[in-house]
């Protein structure tokens, strides 16, 4: 399904072979930056979800700049694009968020001093995931 979306998206955005092929290698770099090759299927949800947003704010950021343009715009017009942009950009850093808090809440501790909430709470959570997997207590 990402991948019928990147695809129309490149035909929409990207005029010419070349800069299909340029878009879809920056895509391509990003999944391989995010780590998706390794990913588990929640994950390279997230990380598609950050690619297109991303994909997204580019052509709105292109768009607003032609929206200030002389003689080829006005004022609603780059209005209109510069509130799409905030949107857009508040849709990618979303995403980011997601994908770092997935990350984060996946991570499995090993000793209190891993849970960034507080070595208290830490150690807690800790002796308590050491009793689930039925390791002893330290």
């Amino acid at each position: 399904m990402a991948q019928r979306v990147e695809d129309r998206f490149l035909i929409i955005v990207a005029q010419g072979p070349e800069m299909r092929a340029l878009y879809a290698r920056q895509f391509e770099t990003m999944r391989r930056q995010l780590g998706a090759n390794h990913a588990d299927p929640l994950e390279r949800l997230l990380i598609e979800r950050v690619v297109l947003t991303w994909a997204r704010l580019q052509y709105v950021e292109e768009q607003v700049s032609y929206s200030y343009m002389p003689n080829i715009s006005n004022a609603a017009t780059a209005e209109h694009w510069d509130k799409r942009l905030t949107h857009a950009q508040g849709r990618f850093l979303k995403a980011c968020a997601t994908l770092a808090k997935v990350r984060q809440l996946q991570r499995r501790p090993d000793k209190p001093g891993d849970f960034p909430i507080g070595d208290a709470v830490g150690a807690m959570l800790s002796r308590a995931l050491r009793r689930a997997r039925g390791l002893p207590e330290e």
